[in-house]
């Protein structure tokens, strides 16, 4: 795997993590 492809893997893997847990977090704060 070359660095350029990794470069764009990582901020694909935050998007989906903060995509997915960021709104669990969110109705754990505001309920």
């Amino acid at each position: 795997m070359n660095s350029t492809k990794l470069f764009t893997f990582i901020p694909g893997i935050l998007v989906w993590i903060f995509h997915n847990i960021w709104p669990k977090v969110n109705h754990l704060l505001y309920y």
